[in-house]
């Protein structure tokens, strides 16, 4: 493999690690430190707030997070969707068993439902914008 393409792999990568490790940190916060810092940035709180004025059966809040790096991984990432599936359905039990230990957070089997939901959402939406970008190159080699 050429040194760039080697970079640009070991960079997504890096970047998707940050990412899930935003998310870990974002879902094991206690609630106090949670509305600290919704005060602290008001643009994540205004957004978290939009997600929340929904009237769905699902916390969207969860569903957005999990549906961003589901998607982001299944864009950067060349494995098979099912491995990023696994590791998606790992890090959505691991971030409520964490929560046991996190004063003001209750593990809830329906988080881990709604991270699910937002890991598949995200699959499908990274894998239709895969298919998007081979026939824009196909078009254009043309």
């Amino acid at each position: 493999m050429r040194p760039s393409r080697e970079r640009g792999k070991w960079g997504r990568a890096l970047a998707l690690v940050a990412l899930v490790a935003l998310v870990v940190v974002a879902m094991t916060l206690s609630s106090q430190a949670m509305a600290e810092l919704r005060r602290a940035m008001p643009m994540l709180s205004r957004a978290m707030s939009w997600l929340e004025g929904f009237d769905t059966p699902f916390d969207l809040d969860h569903v957005a997070f999990f549906m961003l790096i589901a998607c982001l991984a299944r864009l950067l990432l060349r494995v098979r969707w099912w491995w990023i599936f696994l590791a998606i359905a790992a890090l959505a039990a691991g971030t409520e068993f964490l929560q046991f230990w996190v004063d003001g957070r209750t593990p809830k089997l329906l988080d881990a439902r709604d991270d699910l939901i937002g890991g598949v959402l995200g699959l499908l939406l990274g894998a239709a914008l895969r298919a998007a970008r081979r026939l824009l190159r196909r078009g254009r080699d043309r």
